[in-house]
Parts: C-alpha cells; sequence; structure tokens
C-alpha cells in the first residue's frame, strides 16, 4: 500500500497520515519531519516527526511497535530529553498501542493537545 506524501515526504506509517490527517482536521500548524541540528544527515542530529508550531513550537513523536519497544529505551530517554532540553517543553509522545486506528489518533489529540 501507498501511502499518500506529508509536507512533500514519504510518511514512514500509516499512523503517521493519520496524524497528519488529524492536525490538519483541527487546523494546528506543524512541520512533517522537523529537522534540529542537521536532522539525519549530520551524526547528533535528529528529524522529529512533527513540530507543532503555534502558539510555539512543540515536538510531536509517534512511537510505533516497529521502531520503538512498548516502553522508552535508552536511546529514546536521550532524544526526549534533548527535545526538552531544545524546546523547553516535554514532548508529546503518540504510542502505537494508542493508535489502533484513526478514530484513536483523533480521540488522542483531542485528549492531549487540544485540551
Amino acid at each position: 500500500m501507498t501511502l499518500p506524501l506529508i509536507q512533500g515526504h514519504t510518511p514512514g506509517s500509516q499512523e503517521e497520515v493519520w496524524i497528519a490527517n488529524t492536525l490538519y482536521k483541527f487546523k494546528i500548524p506543524f512541520i512533517y519531519q522537523f529537522e534540529v541540528a542537521g536532522g539525519l544527515r549530520i551524526r547528533g542530529g535528529m528529524a522529529i516527526d512533527f513540530m507543532l508550531t503555534h502558539p510555539r513550537y512543540h515536538p510531536f513523536e509517534f512511537y510505533g511497535d516497529y521502531w520503538h519497544e512498548r516502553e522508552v529505551s535508552g536511546g529514546d530517554l536521550l532524544r526526549i530529553k534533548a527535545m526538552e532540553d531544545i524546546f523547553h517543553v516535554k514532548p508529546y509522545i503518540l504510542w502505537g498501542k494508542d493508535a489502533p486506528d484513526e478514530t484513536a489518533v483523533v480521540t488522542w489529540i483531542k485528549k492531549n493537545i487540544l485540551r
């Protein structure tokens, strides 16, 4: 199955498409695959799945079961800490188990971002 592009980028999963669709639906501005410190091309850089841009920059990551286990690993902890240090906010993290379908993604975003 071919997934639709998100802001010109190939999404990593169907869940990322659901997230983008929901952010568009609620008119939450974002940048998909927001690069920090050179992005994935530079050692130590990273690409944040979704950077919410209003009213301030706020990282939003999708941690699916393929790349992330059902708990935060050491590498994930370092990544989360780096985002907190750079943006001075705790990133939103949607876990794969909480996103079985698009309706669940909508509900999660309403509860955690739109609150």
